[in-house]
């Protein structure tokens, strides 16, 4: 706090808990301004004093995923791509894991049934998907990484940073580093 002249903090219930919260302000005094972000909450809580009313702040998150330029150049990618596995199939057989499965995942995605790249499927689970909705895809922001943990919780932080980070770039990324698996069965969860 001194050493980068900070003057407000702000605590994640989610990392401290209430009682250790209240211990640190009380120890760190009033010199500082406090807000509190309750666990799985896009709001932060707080007042500039004990005597005012707390103000609620949203966290706006924009998810880049969701303008429609960055939709459009999906399409376009998924398209251009399809057009140009579609003669090349013959060239790079050997390229693909799955060779004849890669000609059914050009069709889906050329008729707009799925997307070349798309969101990691998530569990079944009884919370609600606030992402925005895209095509399923025959590859993920996974793809390119074997070893991770596929938690819920890193599923959904994933697919959080894809939406709201997303690029025409980090598709031919995933694409490039997925290439091998462009047969994948676009119905599976892998």
């Amino acid at each position: 706090i001194g050493l980068y002249q900070i003057d407000e903090l702000i605590f994640c219930t989610a990392d401290i808990g209430a009682e250790k919260i209240i211990d640190l302000m009380s120890t760190l005094g009033s010199s500082l301004e406090y807000k509190i972000v309750p666990k799985e909450s896009e709001s932060i809580i707080g007042s500039h004093s004990k005597d005012m009313q707390g103000e609620l702040y949203t966290l706006d998150i924009q998810l880049n995923i969701n303008t429609p330029h960055h939709r459009r150049n999906k399409r376009i990618l998924d398209i251009g791509l399809s057009t140009l596995l579609a003669p090349l199939w013959f060239v790079c057989f050997w390229l693909f894991d799955k060779p004849l499965t890669v000609w059914k995942n050009i069709a889906l995605v050329v008729v707009g049934k799925r997307s070349w790249v798309g969101y990691i499927p998530e569990p079944v689970s009884g919370e609600h998907n606030v992402l925005p909705k895209i095509r399923r895809g025959i590859l993920s922001p996974l793809t390119p990484f074997k070893q991770v943990n596929r938690s819920s919780d890193t599923i959904a932080r994933m697919n959080l940073l894809y939406a709201r980070d997303y690029t025409i770039y980090q598709d031919l990324e995933i694409i490039q580093k997925g290439i091998r698996e462009l047969g994948n069965d676009p119905n599976s969860n892998s």
